[in-house]
């Protein structure tokens, strides 16, 4: 009995997060998205870090043993540590 209720829910929460996911898809949204992504893309090739830091949203999670980036400012310092590794 547990099983079935647990199963149960397990499949009402996939079917849940399936239908939200699949409704979020619009032009609009994909047009917002490609304005987006040109403007991000342009300012990283350029490296314009205030256009990177505006257009982020934070904390930024980095891997360990980095630390994540709390703010505009922070990715602004940070922004040439990361280049000079790459």
């Amino acid at each position: 009995m547990k099983i079935a209720i647990i199963m149960g829910l397990c499949l009402v929460l996939i079917c849940g997060s399936t239908l939200t996911v699949g409704g979020a898809k619009s032009p609009q949204n994909d047009d917002a998205f490609e304005s987006f992504w040109k403007s991000f893309k342009k300012a990283v090739i350029h490296g314009d870090r205030g256009t990177i830091g505006t257009l982020s949203r934070f904390p930024i999670g980095m891997s360990y043993p980095a630390s994540n980036i709390n703010s505009g400012f922070e990715l602004r310092r940070r922004y040439r540590e990361s280049a000079a590794t790459v």
